[in-house]
């Protein structure tokens, strides 16, 4: 007789799988939820820019807008210049937009060369960028993610949760004060609260909401990156001063109602 199969782990916390874990193109652009700035200058007609920090959500909204705009009909292509590149590689001819991805790394002489391609084929442009492109395109708009958005921030990490949520389960959640302490710790920065749930979701018992606590415990298992142990310092920082303000009584977070 063979073994009975174990139930696969994030079952018993209501979910597919880790919501937080790398997402596949499709899963991105089916997830990804853009701020209302981003949707307004997206709406229209010119040129736009998102420029900000990385982990702030450029990626996420071009991988999104595109998935809207290839379900339209429109032609569309999206690049991803990695690391060491500094050309872009797509034929903008045909295309109605194209969005470029990590925009900054591109040598000037390329700015100029992508700012002459979509004005003879007619391209819109979306960017996703670190650097202001607008020496090297006019009109432009320019979306910040940079400045704090609680609101977007917490619509957007439920909305990971509620796409890898089991139908008809309890889930684990996030409770009001555990979604409070990530804002004020992290900010805008979602990647870095979605890299630290990751960590945090799967030392669950089951599904219960996390507490701040909980994410305490797992911001030291929680890898520093490329940045090393000082990347964390002002993440560390704003742990302190939450931890050591006053605290407002609170009754326990209500459980999930089942899906």
């Amino acid at each position: 007789m063979g073994r009975a199969s174990t139930p696969f782990p994030f079952h018993a916390l209501g979910y597919r799988c880790n919501p937080f874990r790398v997402l596949s193109d499709e899963e991105w652009g089916e997830i990804a939820l853009l701020s209302e700035p981003t949707r307004m200058a997206l709406a229209g007609n010119s040129h736009v820019q998102i420029l900000g920090r990385r982990g702030r959500g450029k990626s996420t909204a071009l991988r999104g807008f595109v998935h809207a705009v290839r379900a339209s009909g429109a032609s569309v292509a999206y690049e991803y210049i990695p690391p060491g590149r500094h050309q872009f590689l797509t034929s903008l001819d045909g295309l109605e937009i194209f969005a470029l991805d990590e925009a900054q790394r591109l040598f000037p002489s390329e700015c100029l060369r992508l700012a002459s391609a979509a004005k003879r084929h007619g391209t819109r442009l979306i960017l996703g960028s670190h650097a202001d492109f607008r020496f090297f395109l006019k009109p432009l708009v320019t979306v910040s993610l940079d400045s704090p958005n609680p609101e977007h921030f917490a619509a957007a990490l439920q909305r990971r949760l509620d796409y890898f949520a089991l139908p008809d389960a309890p889930c684990a959640a996030l409770s009001p004060e555990a979604l409070r302490w990530l804002i004020d710790c992290y900010r805008s920065d979602l990647r870095g609260a979605e890299h630290l749930l990751y960590e945090a979701l799967p030392r669950l018992d089951g599904p219960r909401s996390l507490t701040p606590v909980d994410l305490q415990q797992a911001l030291t298992a929680l890898p520093a990156g490329g940045g090393g142990f000082g990347s964390l310092l002002p993440l560390l920082s704003a742990v302190r001063r939450w931890t050591a303000r006053p605290r407002e009584p609170h009754s326990p977070a209500a459980p999930r109602e089942p899906r």
